[in-house]
């Protein structure tokens, strides 16, 4: 009777630590999540501009999502175009490449981003595509860093 008991308990104990374990087990969370920024200014020539990105975003499997400001100003042929779109911001991310889009629609505005990951530099390296509702200004070789 006593070796049934020993045997009926130790059934007992595996069978609560076989059902201990976690069925819905939390995501890690990606290395990728938290701030970014572009800052780029070119003060001379026939068309100078700056661009100032400050993103908090998080990245869910491919999906991206955040907050932030996206401030762009550019002089050409005499006017001065500004575009500031605030929060908005979504995009996909398949490694290497990310896209990361906000618009601000009243305005009739648009910033995207287009890039891949550059391991030597630890930052995404794009292109920057920003729309006032009537101008289009594109930038090459724009970098998205990580603000750590």
């Amino acid at each position: 009777m006593i070796k049934i008991n020993y045997l009926f308990i130790i059934l007992f104990s595996l069978l609560l630590i076989s059902c201990s374990g976690d069925d819905n087990p939390t995501e890690t969370q990606s290395p990728l999540n938290g701030e970014w920024e572009i800052f780029q200014s070119v003060a001379g020539g026939s068309s100078p501009y700056s661009l100032e990105v400050n993103l908090n975003l998080t990245f869910t499997g491919n999906n991206i999502t955040g907050t932030g400001t996206i401030i762009h100003s550019e002089s050409s042929g005499g006017a001065t175009f500004t575009v500031t779109i605030q929060d908005n911001i979504s995009g996909t991310y398949n490694d290497p490449s990310i896209t990361v889009t906000a618009a601000n629609s009243s305005a009739g505005s648009s910033f995207t981003y287009n890039g891949n990951w550059n391991t030597k530099n630890v930052n995404f390296t794009g292109t920057v595509t920003v729309n006032d509702g009537n101008n289009e200004f594109t930038y090459q070789n724009v970098s998205l860093f990580k603000n750590d």
